[in-house]
């Protein structure tokens, strides 16, 4: 006696959730990347301003020592 075939709906439905589940961990670790994104460049931003922050002072010291 053969075994039946498994129908495209049965199939559908043993897949349905490891399915889910794979795809709510992709979009968790799209989140945690997004985070991980937006911070470095918070940082990238805070410390471009300290560099120009820090180069006026140098500039505008120059300029008014020099005179």
């Amino acid at each position: 006696m053969a075994d039946p075939q498994e129908t495209h709906e049965e199939k559908e439905t043993r897949w349905a959730a490891p399915r889910a589940a794979r795809d709510q961990e992709q979009r968790a670790g799209q989140a945690v990347r997004k985070r991980q994104t937006a911070r470095t460049w918070l940082f990238v931003g805070v410390i471009v301003s300290i560099v120009a922050v820090i180069a006026a002072v140098v500039l505008l010291s120059q300029s008014s020592g020099g005179m």
